[in-house]
Order: C-alpha cells, then sequence, then structure tokens
C-alpha cells in the first residue's frame, strides 16, 4: 500500500511568497505545523493509501487529462474554519475555468479506480499550515498578511507518493504528464 495523491506543483516565486507569508504569521504568534517549502502544491485529488494495481491504473488513466496548458492566479491568505476555531490557514486563487475543468476531468477518470468523495465544490488552494495554537489577536494578525497577486503557469499534474517520517512528509514524483502548450500564448 501506498500513500498518494495528484497534484500541481509550484514554482520558487509562490514559494518565496508562502516562506515570507508564513514567517509573517510567525512573527505575530501562530504556532502551527508549516508546510516545508519543498511540499508546497495545489491537491487535486488525495487517494490514500493504495494498492500499486491501482496506481498503475491511475498512471495509465492520467493520460486523459488531455488539456491546454493555463495560467492560475493566487491571490490571498484565508483559513478554513472548525467550530469557529481556525485549523489550516492556506493561499487561494481566482476562480479559474481551466482549472475546474482539469478537476471534473480527472474526477470522471479516477473515481472507479479509487473511490473519490465527490466534493460541492472544488477548493483549490496551497496549505501554508496547520494552526495548533489560536493566539487571540488571530483576526487581527490574518487581516495584517499581505499577498502579492502573482500568476503561475499551469503545465504539468503529478502524482506524489507521501511517506510520513517523524520530520513530516516526503514527497516522491511517481509520474507526471505534461499538460499541451497553446500554439499562440494568452494571458
Amino acid at each position: 500500500m501506498t500513500r498518494t495523491f495528484m497534484a500541481i506543483p509550484v514554482d520558487d516565486d509562490i514559494r518565496m511568497l508562502c516562506r515570507k507569508t508564513q514567517f509573517d504569521l510567525k512573527s505575530g504568534a501562530v504556532e502551527a505545523k508549516w508546510t516545508e517549502p519543498e511540499n508546497l502544491h495545489l491537491t487535486l485529488f488525495f487517494f490514500g493509501e493504495i494498492e500499486d494495481s491501482r496506481i498503475e491504473s491511475i498512471r495509465t488513466a492520467m493520460k486523459g487529462l488531455e488539456q491546454d496548458a493555463f495560467n492560475i492566479t493566487f491571490n490571498r491568505v484565508g483559513y478554513f474554519k472548525r467550530d469557529s476555531r481556525p485549523t489550516v490557514v492556506w493561499v487561494g486563487i481566482d476562480e479559474n475555468r481551466e482549472l475546474e475543468a482539469l478537476y471534473q476531468t480527472g474526477y470522471k477518470l479516477f473515481k472507479n479506480i479509487v473511490p473519490l468523495r465527490k466534493k460541492n465544490r472544488f477548493r483549490p488552494h496551497l496549505t501554508l499550515g496547520r494552526i495548533k495554537k489560536v493566539p487571540s489577536n488571530w483576526e487581527r494578525i490574518i487581516k495584517s498578511v499581505t499577498w502579492e497577486t502573482i500568476k503561475m503557469p499551469v503545465e504539468r499534474v503529478i502524482l506524489y507518493r507521501s511517506d510520513l517520517t517523524p520530520a513530516g512528509p516526503v514527497y516522491s514524483q511517481i509520474e507526471a504528464i505534461k499538460l499541451k502548450q497553446k500554439m499562440d500564448k494568452e494571458e
């Protein structure tokens, strides 16, 4: 059994901005399990612990992700909460039809290989950290965090293996597919 997920890798500019944002949040006394910069990614599907035969089926099905490359725009810092308590701080993106189409295509391709929970709404984000302790001035801290709006090309999708270690997860690439390049570059 191998723990796996499918994601879009992020570039160094995004990693640098995420690292700065994590630093700003740490300076505000936010205690969290911070995502290491090399582990930042935009998750499309978390498959969990699956058999090698299913991994091979996913690798084959990935060829069906035939779509043009596109851009996404990271534009804000936010958080998820449970019972009114912040649990995850993240970087979000503008709504994006191409990303939604990629997710929908992938869902159709993979749902018969691995049980996938149908989400009411796909909420793509980069997890900056899982919050352990919420400071009393949380709202002031999160509102003071600035984020530079930045575009990133989405040119490939990667199937990752995730090995959990005491030092944190270690991700390794199992398979990658390259999205088609448009003949004329559009913004």
